[in-house]
C-alpha cells in the first residue's frame, strides 16, 4: 500500500536564513555551514539530522541514502584497495547519476524553511543554489553532459 507523506506544521526557524555547502568528503555527511554563517557556538561541519529536522522525513532518508552510496563506493573502490587515486564511481554514468541525485537534494534543501542557499560541489565545480537563481541548473546539466561525452568508462 502506498502512503503519502504529509507535512506536519513545524515552526519556522527564527533568525536569518542559514547557508550551507554540500561536498563529498568520506566519513562525513557532506553538509557544512558556510564559513560566514558559523555562529560562535558552532563548528563548520554539521550533522544532516540536525539541519534537516524541519523537513519531511523522506528528505533525510534520501539524503542519507545518497551519502551512503558514496561512502560504500569509496570504501570498496578506494579504502579496501588502498588505491587512494582510484575513482569513487565505476564509470561516468554512475558518477553523473549520483551528481544529479545530490543536486536535486540540494535544491530541495534550498527550498526548505530557514535556508538561504546551498553551494553544491559536483566534481571540482561549485554550484550556488538559491531561490531566484534557477539558471544555475543549465550550467550544472551542461557539466553533466560533458562528463558523459568524455565516455562511460575509464574515469580519470
Amino acid at each position: 500500500m502506498m502512503t503519502i507523506e504529509t507535512n506536519s506544521p513545524k515552526p519556522e526557524p527564527s533568525g536569518p536564513p542559514r547557508h550551507y555547502r554540500i561536498s563529498p568528503d568520506h566519513g562525513t555527511d557532506f553538509l557544512w555551514r558556510a564559513v560566514e554563517d558559523i555562529r560562535e557556538d558552532e563548528q563548520g561541519y554539521t550533522e544532516a539530522e540536525e539541519e534537516l529536522v524541519s523537513f519531511p522525513p523522506s528528505v533525510l532518508a534520501m539524503y542519507d541514502a545518497w551519502v551512503e552510496q558514496y561512502s560504500d563506493n569509496w570504501k570498496r573502490r578506494v579504502e579496501d584497495t588502498q588505491d587512494y587515486r582510484a575513482p569513487v564511481f565505476s564509470d561516468r554514468i554512475e558518477q553523473m547519476a549520483w551528481n544529479v541525485a545530490g543536486y536535486m537534494l540540494a535544491w530541495r534543501i534550498v527550498l526548505g524553511p530557514g535556508v538561504g542557499s546551498v553551494v553544491y560541489t559536483a566534481g571540482s565545480t561549485d554550484h550556488l543554489l538559491e531561490r531566484g537563481n534557477e539558471s544555475v541548473t543549465e550550467r550544472f546539466l551542461g557539466d553533466q553532459i560533458e562528463l558523459l561525452v568524455m565516455g562511460a568508462k575509464g574515469l580519470p
